[in-house]
């Protein structure tokens, strides 16, 4: 016990003097972070502050924050610090000296010029090009996401590559992980045809060389395995004996396993890895574009066109009273969505609630028809469009399903024979209201009963006209859409229609747009004339629409509400006379235009 008293008091000597020498040094936090520095893309002055934050945090001396920032120096900054001559070197004297030398405005425009003219060749991957070209172009102020994502795809040296990405509608933030799936098949491409110029000369001259990497494959210098034209060894470690060394030597390698999309040998395009990846990646949940035929496997599928785009529909007998539109489609199509509550079951283990709905023309290849489509999460959907029995139950359709397909069609008209005819003085109302109210109501109509018609309107506003003006005097032609000899029929009826009542008249106009018929809820056609060729190159009319909100809380506390609908509203407004030939339309047999204002037109909302 005695003796090792004196080894215990040394022991905590030594601690003392640990303690006392760990206080006479400064502090210095490790996580210090001072960014890269060129003088071509970075601003010298906000460089420095930065430096001088750090130095100061970590307590830094001159000297130790000169050798620390050094490494962060790039391109022209970490050259004249090389060659940098001092006694002294500093941090307060480089940074006296160097920050004259530094421009004090960033040049964006050579950071632009340099970012379009640099190529994907200089890199190792794509995927490493496109992320330092991003940051690069980071620094111009006023660069729009597109643009940016435009100059990376300008500077792909593959053309399938550059293609691709032109076509997968790609942002700043995802266009990296999508180029990372593209290998470079070539790289070091130049390298390697230096090596072969190098070696075939080396072997015409006789001679070989004993400098470069070796082949493993035979024996030879100045190349590798990878790039070797000989024939692979077998497990001996000879050629096959059938096989002189000269045809070996010059034999070409087949072409027959080349793969054409990433070029690379030993597979073929049906087997690639690559492309199998890339058509997964550019995969969309909702398919615009495909066309359903017969022979498809997948007969419940067919093909319809809204607003001038294919779009797969599925006809789903299943489907009560609803129809259903996939969300993601919705940004295709013009059109407003409008409130509805509706709880949905059968989509999946859960009820879904759907809040909205939008109304579309559906054009098939026999039928045109609107639908009321519930906006439904595409997560939920198995296709763009599903239509259900709300549309397959309406008069004047009919659903075929055959073995191969199944499609919508008009039904067949049925004569029904009238037996007697009698006449009614009694006007019929559809309506809740009994008693006291009722005789109310029929007083009122009764009274107003001159102004309450059926079928086209034959009045005429007085208060104005409209007017149609257009950005450009080219004319607007096409040729009438093809319908059936039924549909013929039904043109042929309402235009004849509409030429008594004085809404259209025949037209010598050098303007000319198709016509369709669509199929309203009743069962009965609507002549819809497709003016969106018209509508793009008109003026467009503003005005400030009333907020329902607002009309919503001027109701109060009223109990009866009346809604008055004007008989085709639209074809009591006159149109100026020098508007009227720009409505021209045509049909499969005449050309007609319209002399009050009609429906599709774009300020005729």
């Amino acid at each position: 016990m005695e003796s090792s008293t004196p080894c215990s008091e040394a022991s905590t000597l030594a601690n003392a003097l640990m303690q006392a020498i760990k206080t006479m040094q400064p502090s210095r936090s490790q996580h210090y972070y001072v960014s890269n520095f060129d003088p071509s893309i970075n601003d010298i002055g906000a460089w420095c502050e930065e430096v001088d934050r750090a130095r100061e945090a970590n307590g830094w001396n001159d000297h130790e924050c000169l050798s620390r920032v050094a490494t962060c120096l790039k391109g022209d900054a970490k050259v004249w610090l090389g060659e940098w001559v001092s006694n002294d070197r500093t941090w307060s004297k480089f940074k006296r000296e160097f920050k004259p030398l530094c421009p004090g405005k960033i040049d964006y425009a050579n950071i632009l010029f340099e970012a379009m003219n640099t190529t994907s060749d200089k890199y190792s991957s794509y995927a490493e090009y496109a992320r330092r070209t991003l940051l690069r172009l980071r620094i111009v102020q006023g660069l729009s996401d597109d643009l940016r994502t435009l100059i990376v795809i300008r500077g792909i040296d593959n053309a399938q590559v550059r293609a691709a990405a032109a076509n997968a509608s790609l942002a700043p933030d995802t266009i990296v992980s999508f180029l990372s799936i593209y290998s470079k098949p070539f790289a070091g491409k130049r390298d390697r045809v230096v090596e072969h110029k190098k070696h075939n000369q080396m072997t015409k001259l006789g001679t070989t060389t004993t400098t470069g990497p070796k082949c493993f494959n035979c024996n030879r210098h100045g190349h590798i395995s990878r790039v070797c034209r000989r024939p692979k060894s077998n497990a001996s470690g000879s050629r096959p004996p059938h096989v002189s060394s000269d045809a070996t030597f010059n034999a070409q390698p087949s072409s027959s396993n080349t793969c054409t999309f990433c070029k690379k040998p030993g597979h073929t395009e049906d087997k690639c890895f690559t492309k199998a990846k890339s058509e997964q990646r550019n995969q969309r949940n909702v398919n615009l574009c495909s066309y359903s035929s017969s022979s498809s496997p997948n007969s419940d599928i067919t093909s319809a066109i809204i607003d001038g785009i294919p779009v797969d529909v599925l006809i789903d007998s299943g489907a009560l009273d609803v129809s259903l539109i996939s969300s993601n489609v919705l940004k295709y199509f013009t059109c407003q969505p409008k409130p509805k509550r509706c709880v949905l079951k059968g989509l999946s283990d859960r009820e879904v609630i759907a809040t909205s709905y939008v109304t579309l023309t559906v054009e098939f290849s026999d039928i045109s028809i609107e639908v009321d489509l519930v906006i439904v999460p595409a997560s939920f959907m198995n296709a763009p469009i599903i239509i259900g029995t709300d549309v397959l139950n309406r008069d004047g359709i009919t659903y075929i399903r055959t073995k191969d397909r199944q499609y919508l069609t008009r039904a067949d008209t049925i004569n029904k024979e009238v037996n007697a005819i009698d006449k009614s003085d009694e006007l019929q109302l559809n309506t809740p209201l009994k008693g006291a109210e009722l005789e109310s109501l029929m007083s009122v109509i009764n009274d107003f009963l001159q102004f309450l018609i059926k079928g086209t309107a034959v009045t005429t506003v007085r208060t104005g006209e409209m007017e149609i003006r257009l950005t450009s005097s080219t004319p607007v032609v096409y040729k009438p859409y093809r319908l059936s000899y039924s549909e013929k029929l039904k043109v042929r009826e309402i235009t004849q229609d509409l030429l008594e009542k004085g809404v259209i008249r025949r037209s010598t106009s050098e303007y000319a747009s198709p016509i369709i018929l669509v199929r309203k809820r009743d069962g009965s056609d609507r002549l819809c004339v497709d003016f969106r060729a018209l509508n793009r190159i008109t003026v467009k009319d503003r005005y400030p629409l009333p907020l329902i909100d607002d009309h919503i809380d001027r109701l109060g506390s009223y109990k009866f509400f009346s809604c008055l609908d004007m008989a085709t509203g639209f074809h009591q407004i006159p149109l100026k006379e020098e508007c009227i030939h720009l409505t021209g339309f045509v049909t499969p047999e005449e050309h007609f235009e319209y002399v009050k204002m009609p429906f599709g037109l774009a300020n005729s909302q």
